[in-house]
């Protein structure tokens, strides 16, 4: 009996716990991509993007996680610190980076294309900024919210 009732409170807690936290998940969108430098044996690009707290109250942002592929290539993994808090309907702008060698991406370095095809897919994670957030945190509950991006990355013509 004592098992059932533990059993309940937790299954009880979790769906508390899951609808105040889907409550309040921001959105993510990636806008452009910029290549911030290249070689011949490897490029640097930065993701920008914008984020939005859709309710009132505020969002602490904590981390990124993502991967990039290119030409349906996995060609990098990151993880940053968000570092941010967003008030009630507010947004900001975010970049992420990424790196990785053109043979990694399957490019021949003496012909890189003209265009590339990009995913950029991942999640972040965030907390509520209220007493029941941090207490749900520190229980291990830490909620995210998954974004991805695509499209075409045009090359620069003098390489």
């Amino acid at each position: 009996m004592n098992r059932m009732i533990r059993w309940l409170l937790c299954v009880f807690t979790a769906s508390l716990a899951s609808g105040c936290m889907s409550v309040s998940q921001p959105k993510i969108v990636i806008e452009s991509v910029e290549i911030v430098g290249q070689q011949d044996s490897s490029t640097a690009l930065l993701f920008h993007g914008r984020i939005e707290n859709p309710h009132g109250g505020t969002l602490r942002l904590l981390q990124y996680d993502y991967n990039l592929t290119v030409q349906g290539k996995s060609v990098y993994h990151g993880r940053q610190a968000a570092g941010m808090t967003l008030i009630g309907e507010s947004e900001r702008q975010f970049t992420l980076p990424a790196a990785f060698t053109n043979t990694v991406a399957g490019f021949d370095p003496a012909a890189l294309p003209d265009a590339s095809q990009w995913l950029l897919s991942g999640s972040l994670q965030f907390i509520g900024d209220s007493v029941f957030a941090e207490t749900l945190r520190e229980m291990g509950y830490e909620p995210t919210v998954g974004f991805s991006g695509s499209g075409t990355l045009q090359w620069p013509t003098s390489r």
